[in-house]
């Protein structure tokens, strides 16, 4: 509903999930011409700049500031033009950050990257790609229908296998960059036991990015990466979908390696 997505675009943590990796959104084409009547010229621009994004995003935050400011009565969309920017701004500072963590040589890291258990669900069609177009006034909106889901995690080009996800966060959004590609551990449904097959029908009627904490096999995981103690002999788990054929694949934790 309308209040729901009204909280949603007031909370900053919100815009931290923004997937902002190459190729994540499509552009309108540059403009012949500087005029106004021939729209913005987004060329370059990412999901975290605020001149990508549709009217009716930052005019819910201006309708918020219509119904509780207390004081400086005015300038509403102004204000909240000014909010918008800052909630984008400290997502793609916090990005930033991120992608210059080194936890393995920075002399103050409080741990190394053998510490970190980082778990992707691949293997279910997921929409890699949000397309910006222009409306009649020459505004930006989303055209979120653009674009199917693909699953390319079975593909025999490695570069294409990338193009998969859990139906929802796209692999390539899900990577962290302080971690290589080796360190990863990925599921994918075909992980479910024989005893799971109501949760795999789940899984398919809906997506992984729902039930991925009911899967067995990432339980046993987790408990033994946290125990240290491996008490069963099937904790399994996949390698990144695009790990060089060179590199060896390296978990935090023993794990036998799944097909």
């Amino acid at each position: 509903g309308a209040r729901e997505r009204e909280a949603a675009r007031l909370t900053p943590s919100l815009y931290y999930l923004l997937p902002s990796f190459e190729g994540s959104l499509k552009l309108p084409p540059k403009p012949r011409s500087t005029s106004n009547t021939s729209g913005p010229n987004l060329t370059g621009k990412s999901i975290l700049d605020p001149a990508v994004w549709q009217r009716s995003i930052p005019g819910a935050l201006e309708r918020f500031f219509m119904r509780h400011s207390v004081k400086s009565p005015g300038q509403y969309r102004e204000r909240a033009a000014k909010l918008f920017t800052e909630l984008l701004g400290n997502a793609r500072r916090h990005r930033e950050r991120l992608a210059q963590m080194d936890l393995d040589g920075g002399a103050t890291s409080l741990a190394s990257s053998q510490d970190y258990l980082c778990l992707i669900d691949v293997g279910v069609p997921t929409r890699q790609q949000v397309k910006v177009v222009l409306d009649e006034q020459k505004q930006p909106v989303f055209d979120a229908n653009s674009l199917m889901k693909t699953n390319e995690y079975k593909n025999e080009t490695k570069k294409k296998r990338t193009q998969t996800g859990d139906g929802t966060v796209p692999y390539l959004a899900a990577k962290p960059p302080f971690l290589s590609d080796a360190q990863l551990v990925c599921l994918s449904p075909e992980d479910y036991g024989a005893w799971e097959s109501s949760n795999r029908m789940l899984t398919w009627a809906t997506d992984l990015h729902g039930m991925f904490m009911t899967m067995n096999v990432l339980q046993r995981i987790v408990v033994a990466f946290l125990t240290g103690v491996r008490s069963h002999d099937n904790v399994w788990g996949r390698t990144a979908p695009d790990l060089s054929g060179r590199s060896k694949w390296q978990p935090p934790l023993e794990l036998s390696q799944q097909d």
